[in-house]
C-alpha cells in the first residue's frame, strides 16, 4: 500500500480549495470549488471523504471495494461490515485509512490517512500523524492522540478481502487462457518525483507481468538532451509558442529490463506546483520514428494547470507543453497591437493586450463593419474576463470604444478621438468586434486602445477620452493596507470590483489590541462585516463606490480624530486648494497628529506625489508625511524626492503640440518638493493647511 498511499495522499499536501471559484448558500456560507468535489460530482460540496476516496482510487483500490463513501459515518459502517478483519483499533501501517469522531457524537465524521507514529513527549501523549482533506479548506497534517481515533482500516486487508470475494464468484475451473491472463497486473503503478507524480493505470490487456515497476526520469532544462527535445517540439507545433515544457523518460521495468505494454495505458501526471496557463496544453511522445502529438486532458486549479491525463501504448520520452497558439481564432493576419483599458480608481488603466489586429477586406470602398480591423470576443474575454466580460454578451462591440494609436514619424503615443460606432457581427462563424479601418498605408496608425465601458448602450463617435460615458462602468480596488506590518501576516492580493458590487478579503486574526477598520482612500470610515471560520477572518464591504482599504488600527495606542488637512498647490500664480483629508491618529503621550503618505497621494497624485517614493519616517515607522514636533504658531517643511510624470491631452489633433509645451511647463512647476505648513495654536487647531512650495530636493 505504501506506493499507492504516496500517490493518493502525500503529494496532495498543501492543496486548498479555490479562493476565486465558489457559490454562496442562502445562509451566506461560501462553498469553494475543489478538484476532489469535482471528481466526486459535487464540485462545491464538502470534500473530506471525497479526498480519501480520490486517493484510494488512484492508489489502485477498486471503487466497488471502497463501498459507499459519500457519507463518512455510513462509509465506516459499510467497511466494518464487509471487511471486519480489516478494522482495528491499534494495529496499522502507513497509508491505512483512519476514521475519527471529531464532533463528539457516536459516529465517525472524518476520514484521513495514517502517516507515522509520534512518540509521547513531556507535554503531549502518543499521537498518530495523519493526512486529511478539507481541513479549513485544505489538505493538511493532523496529529491525533491514539485514544481519540475511532478505528484504523487496513487497506491491504480490504484488498485481500475484495479479491477473495471476487474469487468466490468465479467458476470452479478456468481455462488456460484465463489462467495466463490472471498472471498479468491490473490496476495502477506510481512513481513519485521531487515535485511531480506519474501514475499509470491499465488492465490485464496491457500484459504487464507481476513484478513490473514504473520508472520515470526527468530530463532537466540545463542539458543538451532537453534542448534537443524542446527544439523538436517547437517544429511540431506549427508556430505555436511554448510557454512551459517538461520532459520525462517513462518506462516499465521487469527485472531491470524495459518492457512495452501490449495495450494502451492511461498516464496521469501531476505537478506539486501549478503552471500558469491561459492557453493550450499539449503532450508530445518521442519515438524512434519521430514524434507524435497525443490527445490530452488537463486538471486545473483557478485556471492554472496541475495535472495532465492522456493514453499511450508505446513508452519513451514524453513532453508536457503549455503553448500559446498563433491565431487559433484567426480571421486574418496578425497586424496591429490592441491594448485594453479599464476605468479603475478614477483613471484608465491598461490591464492587458492582444498582439493581433484582425484585418477585413481593404480592396473595397465599402465602409461597413465587415471591412474594418477586428478582434474576436474570445480575445476580449482572455483579457477582460476577470472584469465581467463574457463572449456571450449580447452586443459586445457596444461595451467598448476604440481609439487609434497614431504613428507619425517616431511618435507612437499620440491618440485620436474615441468611437463606439459598430455592432458585433458574425464572420466565418466567429463573433467579431469591429474597430476602425486600416488602409495599410505607411504611418496610418500603430494599433488600438480599447476602453471597456460595460454600462454603455449607445453608439457614439468623436469623443475625447475624458468625455467617455464612464458612469456605471467604474471599477475600484479593494486591498489590505498595512505599511507598518501591524497585522503580522502576508497580505492578500488586492481585488478589483465594479462600482456597486461587494468585495471580500480573507485575512488572519489580528494580534491582541488591534482591530480591523474599513476606510476609503481618503480615510473616511466605511461600514463592513467580518466573520471568523476555520482560523481565518473574512472581511466584507458592500456597495463599493471608491477605492477601499482594510487596515489594522490600535484601539489603545491611537484614537481617531476629525481634524481637516487642506492641500494647497501653487497653480497659475496663486495658491489653490487641491483637496483635503482628515487626520487619522493622535499618538497618546506625544501630542501629534498624523496623516499617511497614502492620503497625500490620494489628493496630490496629479501633481507628482507618490507614496511609494516617499520614505520619511516617524519614530522609525515609515509612511507618514510629517516627522518631528512643530512648535506652536510655527511652520515647517518636508522635502521629498519623487517620481514625476505628465500626461498629454486625452485626444490628439492640431492642438497636441501646444498641450505638450504646456505639459512640460506644468512638469517644471509641479515636480517640486512638497512644502508643508502646519498652523498650530497652543490649543489643538481645528484644521491644518498644506502648501506645495517651489523648493526641489
Amino acid at each position: 500500500m505504501g506506493a499507492g498511499f504516496a500517490c493518493g495522499g502525500k503529494t496532495q499536501l498543501g492543496y486548498h480549495a479555490s479562493d476565486a471559484n465558489y457559490t454562496v448558500s442562502d445562509d451566506g456560507t461560501r462553498n469553494a470549488y475543489s478538484r476532489y468535489g469535482e471528481w466526486a460530482g459535487a464540485p462545491y460540496g464538502t470534500w473530506n471523504s471525497a479526498f480519501a476516496a480520490f486517493c484510494l482510487h488512484y492508489a489502485g483500490i477498486p471503487d466497488d471495494a471502497v463501498q459507499e463513501w459519500k457519507d463518512t459515518a455510513e462509509w465506516f459502517k459499510c467497511l466494518e461490515k464487509a471487511y471486519p478483519d480489516a478494522v482495528t483499533e491499534d494495529v496499522w501501517q502507513p497509508g491505512d485509512l483512519v476514521f475519527l469522531n471529531r464532533d463528539g457524537d457516536d459516529e465517525a465524521d472524518t476520514a484521513a490517512f495514517a502517516e507515522k507514529l509520534l512518540s509521547a513527549e513531556e507535554d503531549a501523549p502518543e499521537r498518530v500523524k495523519l493526512i486529511a482533506g478539507d481541513m479549513d479548506g485544505a489538505v493538511r497534517h493532523l496529529a491525533v492522540p491514539t485514544a481519540e481515533i475511532t478505528a484504523f482500516v487496513s487497506l491491504a486487508s480490504v484488498r485481500e478481502g475484495y479479491e477473495a470475494e471476487l474469487a468466490e464468484r468465479e467458476k470452479p475451473t478456468e481455462s488456460l487462457a484465463e489462467s495466463e491472463e490472471s498472471a498479468y497486473l491490473s490496476g495502477t503503478l506510481c512513481f513519485e518525483g521531487d515535485d511531480f507524480t506519474v501514475t499509470a493505470e491499465f488492465d490485464s490487456d496491457a500484459k504487464l507481468p507481476e513484478g513490473t515497476t514504473l520508472s520515470v526520469r526527468e530530463i532537466l532544462p540545463d542539458t543538451e538532451e532537453y534542448q534537443a527535445y524542446f527544439a523538436e517540439s517547437a517544429q511540431d507545433l506549427n508556430g505555436a509558442a511554448i510557454q512551459a515544457a517538461r520532459f520525462f523518460d517513462v518506462t516499465f521495468l521487469l527485472d531491470g529490463q524495459e518492457i512495452e505494454p501490449a495495450a494502451a495505458v492511461k498516464i496521469h501526471t501531476q505537478y506539486t506546483q501549478t503552471v500558469d496557463a491561459s492557453e493550450d496544453a499539449r503532450v508530445i511522445h518521442f519515438t524512434k520514428d519521430g514524434s507524435e502529438l497525443l490527445p490530452v486532458e488537463t486538471e486545473r486549479q483557478d485556471g492554472e494547470i496541475v495535472g495532465f491525463v492522456h493514453s499511450q501504448d508505446g513508452f519513451s520520452v514524453i513532453g508536457y507543453l503549455v503553448t500559446s497558439a498563433a491565431n487559433e481564432t484567426d480571421v486574418g493576419p496578425e497586424i496591429l497591437p490592441v491594448d485594453y483599458y479599464v476605468y479603475i480608481d478614477g483613471r484608465w488603466q491598461c490591464v492587458g493586450s492582444t498582439s493581433t489586429g484582425w484585418l477585413g477586406d481593404y480592396n473595397t470602398t465599402d465602409w461597413t463593419d465587415a471591412n474594418r480591423d477586428y478582434i474576436t470576443v474570445e480575445q476580449a474575454e482572455s483579457v477582460l474576463g476577470s472584469y465581467g466580460f463574457s463572449t456571450s454578451a449580447d452586443n459586445a462591440a457596444r461595451l467598448f470604444c476604440y481609439q487609434q494609436k497614431k504613428a507619425n514619424g517616431n511618435d507612437t503615443t499620440t491618440n485620436t478621438s474615441c468611437y463606439s460606432d459598430t455592432n458585433t457581427i458574425l464572420l466565418d462563424g466567429k463573433r467579431i468586434i469591429p474597430l476602425a479601418r486600416h488602409a495599410l498605408k505607411a504611418n496610418a496608425h500603430a494599433g488600438y486602445n480599447l476602453y471597456y465601458i460595460p454600462a454603455n448602450t449607445t453608439l457614439f463617435g468623436g469623443k475625447q477620452l475624458k468625455e467617455l460615458p464612464t458612469s456605471g462602468s467604474e471599477f475600484y480596488t479593494v486591498r489590505v493596507y498595512d505599511p507598518q506590518g501591524l497585522s503580522q501576516q502576508t497580505l492578500p492580493a488586492p481585488v478589483t470590483v465594479r462600482a456597486g458590487a461587494s468585495a471580500q478579503m480573507r485575512v488572519q486574526p489580528l494580534p491582541d489590541g488591534l482591530q480591523w477598520q474599513c476606510v476609503s482612500s481618503g480615510w473616511q470610515t466605511a461600514a463592513f462585516t467580518q466573520t471568523s471560520a476555520g482560523g481565518s477572518v473574512t472581511l466584507t464591504v458592500q456597495n463599493v463606490t471608491q477605492p477601499t482599504l482594510f487596515t489594522p488600527t490600535s484601539q489603545d495606542g491611537r484614537t481617531s480624530h476629525s481634524k481637516t488637512v487642506h492641500f494647497m498647490v501653487y497653480l497659475d500664480d496663486s495658491w489653490t486648494e487641491a483637496g483635503s483629508v482628515s487626520t487619522i491618529y493622535k499618538m497618546d503621550g506625544h501630542n501629534r497628529y498624523f496623516i499617511t503618505a497614502a492620503q497625500v497621494e490620494s489628493v496630490l497624485s496629479p501633481y507628482g506625489f507618490l507614496a511609494s517614493a516617499y520614505t520619511t519616517t516617524v519614530n522609525g515607522a515609515s509612511g507618514y508625511v510629517v516627522s518631528g514636533q512643530i512648535a506652536s504658531n510655527q511652520s515647517a517643511h518636508a522635502d521629498y524626492i519623487n517620481t514625476t510624470h505628465y500626461e498629454l491631452p486625452d485626444s490628439g489633433g492640431s492642438g497636441a503640440d501646444c498641450f505638450l509645451l504646456l505639459g512640460i511647463g506644468l512638469l517644471a512647476l509641479f515636480a517640486c518638493c512638497l512644502y508643508i505648513r502646519l498652523y498650530k495654536k497652543k490649543n489643538v487647531p481645528d484644521s491644518y493647511r498644506f502648501s506645495s512650495s517651489s523648493k526641489n530636493k
